[in-house]
């Protein structure tokens, strides 16, 4: 199968052609290799598994789960109201074809589009992002976006919680008044809670007020799991400036994204981010048989190993540490669990850093 074609500065993604510049492309082989394989529409995966069962606390929306990752600067960062210097725009955290275009770094890249199309939508995608190597990071990630919106006028029917939100430490828009957003918050919070719990039981929640660019208040919810606080989305009330971008001025809505591998590795028990890419039939076939009531049996059984590495970095020109891990896992692939700085040392005769890393090896299929 070829998976993706090239010719002179022309690259085919899935279905879609890109121009490319070389001079801004940052992509490594090994994640242009994965973009095939689209992991939350293989069935029985655990990416896929969670996607669905969320889906089915929300049976009125439209799901949506086949989006080409390749999006525009603009998409991605300037129509979400990211701020122009945003860490995230930055060659060592996002992977780009040229200045103009990118893998999506998040399911929120559609969001404008797909408000011009729907009041009530999931989409579930793959996301590309640079990012450390340990255990719970991994480039390519899956996310599930949701958005539900209310023509204003409708909210008059709507009940709200005296303390959905203290009027005190939260924000709202100025274009929306403290009853519109107190709905739209309970709205918001009854059923993301509802979701929660479909997933993991009757646990305890609490709501973390949190700053995200596109929404406004922001919300985080975690959840008491196994005796400790466990992050399991983001959400807010949805800035007006993108719904009156997106032709919608006359409503007011909520937005929620959920990383699907955090709550597969919590529910499944897997230990290692890795493994929802392993190719052992030993991994899939656990949750064929199982499905959500699965809990995942290890079967690698060799110990890992440990290579160190040093160098220098003239102090005029520091290597981003996301940039590195790209290296190393390009070249170390999915056998590489982990990396971490354990010495950093300036040189002051030649006025040069040494850093010294240690690579952790770590099979999870031999």
């Amino acid at each position: 199968m070829n998976l993706l074609s090239s010719s002179k500065s022309i690259l085919k993604v899935l279905s879609k052609e890109v121009q490319i510049d070389s001079t801004y492309f940052n992509i490594p082989k090994n994640i242009l290799e994965k973009i095939p394989c689209q992991l939350h529409r293989k069935e029985n995966h655990p990416v896929n598994l969670i996607s669905k069962k969320i889906q089915c606390s929300l049976t009125d929306y439209v799901h949506l789960n086949d989006i080409n990752p390749v999006v525009t600067k603009k998409e991605n960062f300037d129509d979400l109201l990211f701020p122009y210097d945003h860490p995230g725009k930055s060659r060592s955290d996002t992977y780009y074809f040229s200045e103009s275009h990118l893998l999506r770094t998040h399911t929120s890249a559609h969001q404008l589009k797909l408000l011009q199309q729907f009041d009530k939508f999931t989409l579930t995608a793959d996301v590309y992002r640079k990012d450390q190597i340990d255990k719970t990071h991994y480039p390519i990630f899956h996310q599930m976006e949701g958005i539900k919106t209310f023509h204003k006028d409708m909210l008059m029917a709507l009940k709200y919680c005296n303390d959905a939100f203290s009027e005190e430490q939260i924000m709202t828009q100025e274009c929306h008044s403290v009853d519109e957003v107190k709905k739209v918050v309970t709205d918001l919070k009854s059923q993301l809670t509802a979701i929660i719990r479909n997933l993991y039981g009757d646990v305890e929640t609490r709501w973390i007020n949190t700053y995200f660019p596109f929404t406004q208040p922001s919300f985080e919810l975690e959840i008491k799991f196994r005796g400790e606080w466990l992050e399991v989305l983001g959400c807010g009330v949805i800035r007006q400036e993108i719904l009156n971008n997106a032709g919608k001025g006359h409503m007011i809505g909520w937005a929620f994204g959920i990383g699907l591998e955090r709550l597969a590795m919590s529910l499944f028990d897997v230990p290692d981010i890795r493994l929802f890419w392993s190719k052992d039939p030993r991994f899939m076939t656990q949750f064929e048989r199982n499905g959500l009531k699965t809990k995942y049996q290890p079967f690698s059984s060799f110990p890992a190993i440990t290579r160190d590495i040093s160098f220098f970095s003239p102090n005029s020109f520091p290597i981003p540490e996301n940039d590195l891990m790209d290296v190393v896992r390009n070249h170390g692939s999915d056998l590489v669990e982990s990396v971490y700085k354990f010495d950093e040392f300036h040189h002051e005769k030649i006025n040069r850093k040494s850093f010294g890393y240690r690579i952790v090896y770590q099979s999870m299929e031999r």
